[in-house]
């Protein structure tokens, strides 16, 4: 698997959202009251996360395609916001949350750490079609899957990096905005989503071979790369409506 795929499981941090171009800043914003709606109904705490798929990853998309970046850069990134989050103080129906979030960067900074690895150098993950930039969305990301062996652990292993996004997010929304303080029930709900997504999250980084476990069975062979043309083609269609054909393959 090249850099550039790679690079999907990745996620800016709150804070550079917040530095980001006022078009990311402000898409953001609204994602941010999305997640802040979608945590407040008992019992559908996922289900209405997963409706936020889509827009999570093409936000993601567009922030970090603002400028170039290396897996170094998101180790040191997190070290930082880990060591942030260490000096949270533990609030009422906030220490399950807190720790799924902390287990949950942690997994997710190991796997990082691999990867910078792997690919020392820097990720550009635009790709230039004359001098327009293509940057993929959540459509034409589904749609290409069917170009990757076994797809579906990619997959996977993307959603739950978003799962465990839409954790900080929710963290980020309780540190400003959340008055008054969400039940625990919900909190509980959101902790054991979170938690559950960073387990994902390692598991299928082990399957794919970007978080190698010493003595264990050969990888799956990653080295089909989603060429840009592929993405362009399937975007297309998408576009179009046909968003049965993305379905298909994934």
């Amino acid at each position: 698997m090249t850099a550039r795929n790679e690079s999907f499981a990745s996620f800016p941090l709150p804070h550079q959202y917040a530095d980001a171009g006022s078009t990311v800043r402000t898409k953001y914003d609204a994602l941010k009251n999305a997640v802040q709606d979608a945590i407040r109904h008992p019992g559908a705490v996922k289900e209405n996360l997963c409706k936020l798929l889509p827009v999570l990853f093409d936000l993601r998309m567009s922030a970090i395609a603002e400028e170039s970046f290396s897996f170094k850069d998101i180790v040191e990134r997190n070290a930082l916001m880990y060591s942030k989050m260490m000096r949270l103080k533990d609030g009422t129906g906030l220490e399950h949350l807190l720790g799924a979030i902390r287990f949950s960067m942690r997994t997710y900074d190991r796997v990082m750490q691999s990867l910078a690895q792997r690919h020392p150098g820097t990720i550009d993950i635009k790709r230039a079609d004359g001098n327009v930039p293509f940057v993929p969305n959540y459509d034409a990301f589904l749609a290409t899957l069917g170009y990757l062996p076994q797809g579906e652990i990619f997959l996977e292993w993307v959603h739950s990096s978003l799962f465990i996004e839409f954790g900080l997010i929710a963290l980020d929304n309780l540190d400003q905005d959340f008055k008054p303080m969400p039940p625990n029930a919900l909190l509980e709900e959101l902790a054991t989503l979170v938690n559950d997504a960073a387990q994902s999250f390692g598991s299928t980084a082990r399957q794919i071979g970007v978080w190698p476990k010493r003595g264990s069975g050969n990888p799956i062979d990653w080295s089909t790369q989603i060429a840009p043309e592929d993405f362009t083609a399937e975007q297309d269609l998408a576009e179009a409506g046909f968003s049965d054909f993305a379905q298909a393959l994934k």
